[in-house]
């Protein structure tokens, strides 16, 4: 093996039983040429490399690109040598009796990221969650309008609702706070359970059967269709009317002025972009011989595995299947958009963690699978506020937190979701059933 020169680009010479042409590694991080090293790899072994091809699970070209970097005396791939910045290779120094330098033999191995929501670069490294200290306090909430076309059904003690309107065509079955701030209202089309605080800023019209558990705020007529059961007060402004045509249970009643503050924080206090340019000529992608523009396009299944760190691309389109695996705490920066034409998973591992920074737009048409159900505090996904979309033609099956107050979230398809989120519309022609779990991601203490 060895290194032949380091000008504006490196040429890798790789020695082995199989002559192959130099590699060219541009300054740029791109991988502007590389050759058909289909040779070199059917002398690899199994575990040469973290990419691995996903119809088999053998190596496949890519894997000679995490050789080269072992050739460079690049760390291995699944090997966490990294330390914080303010630490050299050999941790903290003292001074020997004889003028040396020895490692405090009190460090240990320390972590490549901290656990725990991330800190920003944009914000003087200050953890997100300080910068946005409503990030991922609410349940399911959106900043204009949300579209259900059949039931709605959110599990978890949590405040939910929308900024603007709702219409939800099925049954309403919450186990928190609901809130719609529109001054015209909303219409309960079925039968409509709130298990916590029901807040609207104008009237309500229930067709089925309403059960509010605490109170309700309602800042105008409350016409009930068929039983009315409020747990708590209804508060009503004077002279609003009150009409039951079934069975009347409510606790009590009182008639003053009603105020419904927004529920959902949309205010855009995070700068998606300036993350991700902070990190495009800084990042882990040479350990794992994996450079920003080789996912646009991909035209073959792969399975890339992440160890800890931070990685950048420029875009994904992945022609075939897709699979990333997060092995440790990783910062993933896409500049543009992810536009599957295959199968997209994000599989966590047992004590992975993961933040996502999306510059662009996600639209599929196949399945997508994200994060772990139990473990969903273990991934957040931040979208940049632009008017981008994220649509799923086929089933979303997600597990963590969104943050994405500037993005329209559109579902053809039920899926499996748990966790939160925070968007801009959200509409659907069928149901939307989320789970919302009681942890919630925390700054590093």
């Amino acid at each position: 093996t060895g290194l032949v020169g380091c000008t504006d680009s490196t040429a890798v010479v790789l020695s082995g039983p199989t002559p192959v042409d130099a590699v060219v590694i541009s300054d740029s991080g791109a991988g502007d040429a590389v050759p058909d090293l289909d040779a070199v790899t059917a002398d690899l072994g199994p575990d040469s490399g973290i990419l691995r091809d996903a119809t088999d699970g053998t190596p496949g070209p890519l894997d000679a690109r995490a050789d080269m970097a072992a050739d460079m005396n690049l760390p291995r791939p699944d090997a966490d040598t990294s330390l914080p910045p303010e630490m050299g290779p050999m941790g903290d120094m003292d001074t020997d009796p004889d003028g040396g330098s020895v490692p405090d033999a009190d460090v240990g191995p320390m972590p490549c990221l901290p656990s725990g929501l991330p800190t920003l670069a944009s914000q003087e490294m200050s953890c997100v969650g300080e910068v946005v200290p409503e990030l991922f306090q609410r349940g399911v909430c959106v900043c204009q309008s949300v579209t259900v076309g059949q039931h709605v059904q959110l599990r978890g003690a949590a405040v939910n609702g929308t900024n603007g309107r709702a219409s939800v065509d099925g049954r309403i079955d919450v186990d928190g706070d609901f809130s719609v701030i529109n001054q015209d209202g909303v219409n309960f089309a079925e039968q409509t359970r709130i298990g916590g605080t029901l807040r609207v800023g104008g009237q309500v019209n229930a067709m089925g059967n309403l059960n509010v558990g605490g109170d309700a705020y309602v800042n105008g007529r409350l016409t009930a269709h068929q039983d009315l059961e409020i747990g708590g007060t209804l508060f009503q402004p004077a002279g609003s009317e009150l009409t039951v045509d079934g069975l009347r249970i409510i606790g009590h009643r009182e008639q003053q002025p009603v105020r419904v503050d927004p529920p959902c924080p949309c205010a855009l206090g995070l700068s998606v972009s300036q993350e991700i340019n902070a990190w495009r000529d800084d990042n882990n992608n040479a350990d794992i011989a994996l450079f920003p523009g080789d996912l646009d396009p991909i035209a073959r299944a792969l399975r890339v595995e992440l160890p800890c760190g931070r990685y950048v691309f420029n875009a994904i389109r992945n022609q075939a299947d897709l699979t990333f695996v997060i092995q440790g705490r990783v910062h993933l920066y896409i500049v543009g958009d992810i536009r599957p034409e295959g199968r997209f998973d994000i599989i966590m591992g047992p004590e992975a963690e993961l933040d996502l920074y999306l510059g662009g737009a996600l639209v599929t048409n196949h399945v997508v699978n994200m994060g772990d159900p139990a473990r969903p505090h273990a991934l957040r996904w931040y979208v940049q506020p632009s008017m981008q979309t994220l649509s799923f033609t086929s089933q979303f099956n997600f597990s963590g937190h969104l943050h994405a107050p500037g993005t329209d979230l559109i579902m053809n398809e039920p899926g499996a979701l748990v966790g939160t989120m925070l968007l801009r519309n959200l509409n659907t022609p069928g149901a939307l059933e989320v789970t919302v779990p009681a942890q919630r991601p925390q700054c590093p203490q």
